[in-house]
């Protein structure tokens, strides 16, 4: 008789990105299966700062606002076009 190996993965701000990272691995590796997902504030997508939520949102955060992320985004990646 085989059981069944449960996990889940949880994390918050940058170890966000490595939670659904790891999500995405284990889905294309076949397994093990992940039972739930949970990302608190992960930054998923560096490619826009001029979406509805930046815009509502980006100067309320406390310590981290929109020009501030800007600057960590051209301060760490190199973005071509």
């Amino acid at each position: 008789m085989c059981s069944a190996i449960t996990s889940g993965v949880c994390r918050d701000s940058s170890g966000g990105i490595i939670a659904a990272a790891l999500d995405m691995m284990t889905r294309d590796r076949l397994g093990p299966v992940l039972i739930f997902q949970l990302l608190m504030h992960p930054v998923l997508d560096l490619s826009s700062f001029e979406t509805k939520s930046y815009i509502e949102h980006g100067y309320k955060v406390f310590g981290l606002n929109r020009d501030k992320m800007i600057w960590v985004r051209d301060y760490y990646l190199v973005i071509t076009r």
